[in-house]
């Protein structure tokens, strides 16, 4: 196993640096206007971020926050000060930690605060700009961090750090082992929060537990020094395990030293397991420090156990990617599944595991070649991940900022069980020239609307075939897409998804009956029209005698030739072949049209009379094609008596 690299002059020069700045902090001369440990931003979500700073003597904390440099509209929150003695903490003197909670904050906002100890502004002469941070986004692009088996103190870790300042990211995350040979409030001090402060007041850093952050007192300074999320988690696993949303991803940081105690294992894969199938972010991502794939330290206890009884539960919740570290080298393994290479099919895309151990801690040699991974190197680095709905993108960085490897991940589009039906009635059968929907996870990266007519056959990179027939779109979301199928489709077929990035397509088998008939609804009731143009409601009922239109899908081909997803001609009118009948309150009758409506794609218009004696009220409305019913619908009437 290679040590650190040796010493050379730079880096007893940095050491001493490190060792300087830090006395420098802790000086009684400079604590009124510099705090010991600079601020730093812990637990920001889209609408939450917590700030965390040190002084040497006690006070009254408070952090003052604006969306603007100016603070023209500021607003100030106390702080909750904690005294730390010498006892808990090992240092010679005590110190005050304050921890500040702000709330009520909008998503992908950013905001800019300044710390008071009492009337004092600490860091004055700081600007805006350098003290300020951008809550999570509910969803689009963005970049986090990660890197692990930091604090070693040597120039790697001061390179890579001023690399990661360069670069454009939310959030970042470390992997474990912050600070060497053990996880103290002095070392946290000397070789992470004085390292990191300047990204770290910028950026939330969420950590996972190392060994050597537990070696002393069971990681009680780990504990001390960072506010995490603590929902659902037991209390004396507190920090120790959690998880977050940021934009389209869900993370989740796990204690793999928890991982040989059955009863903590146990505790924590429950809560796992539940946390994992609650989310509903495109993205699954999840960290912790003992990397469960490598070929030399993989053998640990902690690792064995994460493969052993982490792995499935990730495999079973269709987690992506798997963040780790423990291994001084940078790794990437194949997709895998069980254990071995996935094949790439349906259900058996696999998860991708990441070491990410070389951010200043010295390099270990590799361990001898495994079947499973694609490429093992013992580098510095960070990794950075550029996320997206469609796409998520692990760079590893190295030295001089040179890309050491690149992989892009793509989530497959899956489907629900009742897939595709009548967009109308959300039910199955569906007809040719109707609207369908198609539900399920990762059908697109974005919401998107057809920006017009005729229909685009690609929205947002999705695409969808019926037997290689490309189908026009009206929508796509993450878990919902619009088409319209073609005309003289019917019987037994194929339809294909593509998600624009994914490799493999999704086809699923579709039976497409030549009626289908199906009324679309609107949030106040059917989609109705009355003699005044007007939708039909309680407060706007249809007049007995007068004509309404009916706006519905699946009523099947029609006698002109058009293609799928172009505008209906308003003249001359396109109707339909089947013999089109419409019930309302038990009588029926034939509508005057039902075809094709004027200038829509895939709806389809019928114009009916509503019988002259019915009385007010509500009364059902079905319509039939060939025969075949429709849902039924409940239509307001007031009868020609009146009220």
């Amino acid at each position: 196993m290679r040590a650190e690299r040796g010493s050379s002059r730079r880096e007893l020069l940095r050491r001493a640096g490190a060792l300087a700045a830090a006395g420098a902090l802790a000086s009684p001369r400079t604590q009124a206007a510099v705090p010991r440990r600079y601020p730093y931003l812990q637990h920001v979500l889209a609408n939450r971020a917590t700030v965390l700073w040190t002084t040497n003597e006690p006070g009254s904390g408070s952090v003052q926050f604006a969306t603007d440099p100016a603070f023209t509209a500021p607003v100030t929150v106390q702080a909750r000060a904690r005294r730390i003695e010498p006892a808990a903490s090992q240092l010679e003197r005590a110190f005050t930690q304050f921890e500040t909670e702000l709330t009520g904050l909008t998503a992908n906002t950013r905001y800019y605060y300044r710390v008071f100890l009492g009337a004092e502004r600490l860091l004055p002469n700081a600007t805006a700009a350098e003290f300020s941070f951008r809550t999570a986004p509910s969803s689009g692009e963005f970049r986090f961090l990660a890197f692990g088996d930091s604090g070693g103190n040597t120039p790697e870790q001061y390179d890579l750090r001023d690399l990661m300042l360069a670069e454009r990211a939310s959030l970042a995350l470390h992997t474990g082992d912050i600070a060497y040979p053990f996880g103290t409030h002095q070392t946290y001090e000397l070789y992470y929060l004085q390292v990191y402060r300047d990204l770290m007041r910028q950026l939330p850093t969420y950590p996972a537990v190392g060994n050597h952050d537990v070696d002393i007192q069971d990681g009680a300074a780990y504990l001390d020094i960072h506010a995490l999320p603590v929902e659902g988690v037991a209390q004396r696993d507190h920090k120790r395990y959690y998880s977050f949303d940021w934009g389209d991803a869900h993370f989740v940081s796990l204690d793999s030293n928890l991982l040989p105690d059955v009863g903590r294992r146990s505790t924590m894969l429950e809560w796992l397991s539940e946390d994992l199938a609650r989310t509903r972010k495109i993205w699954k991502i999840v960290m912790w420090h003992h990397a469960p794939y490598d070929g030399l330290r993989g053998e640990e206890p902690e690792s064995r156990a994460a493969r052993d009884f982490v792995v499935p539960v990730l495999e079973s919740h269709g987690v992506q990617l798997v963040l780790a570290s423990h291994h001084h080298i940078y790794e990437r393994t194949h997709p895998l599944l069980r254990g071995e290479r996935a094949s790439g099919r349906a259900g058996e895309e696999g998860i991708v595991y990441v070491t990410t151990g070389g951010a200043g801690g010295g390099l270990h040699d590799l361990g001898p070649p495994t079947a499973v991974s694609a490429l093992a190197i013992s580098e510095a680095h960070f990794a950075r991940v550029d996320v997206d709905g469609a796409r998520l993108t692990i760079s590893a960085i190295g030295l001089g900022g040179r890309v050491l490897d690149t992989l892009t991940i793509t989530p497959r589009p899956t489907l629900g069980r009742s897939v595709p039906v009548n967009a109308a009635t959300l039910r199955q059968p569906v007809a040719p020239g109707s609207l369908i929907s198609i539900f399920g996870q990762h059908l697109s990266p974005q919401q998107l609307a057809a920006p017009g007519l005729p229909l685009p056959v690609e929205l947002s990179g999705v695409k969808v075939s019926l037997d290689g027939r490309q189908l026009p779109l009206a929508f796509v979301s993450p878990e919902r897409i619009t088409a319209q199928l073609p005309f003289g489709a019917v019987g037994a077929g194929s339809l294909r998804i593509v998600n624009g990035a994914a490799t493999v397509p999704v086809e699923v088998p579709l039976n497409v009956l030549r009626v289908a008939p199906g009324i679309f609804g609107t949030p106040s009731g059917p989609s109705v029209v009355g003699g005044n143009g007007a939708l039909v409601s309680a407060a706007n009922p249809a007049v007995a005698g007068e004509t309404v239109s009916l706006f519905m899908t699946g009523l099947g081909d029609v006698a002109s030739e058009i293609a799928a997803g172009a505008p209906a001609p308003f003249s001359p009118l396109v109707p339909v072949q089947a013999r089109v009948e419409v019930e309302v309150g038990g009588k029926r009758s034939i509508p005057s049209f039902a075809g094709l409506a004027p200038g829509q794609a895939g709806v389809y218009q019928v114009n009916a009379q509503v019988p002259g004696d019915l009385a007010t009220g509500r009364h059902s409305l079905v319509v039939l094609a060939d025969g075949v019913r429709s849902n039924e619908i409940v239509l307001d009437v007031r009868g020609s008596g009146g009220a």
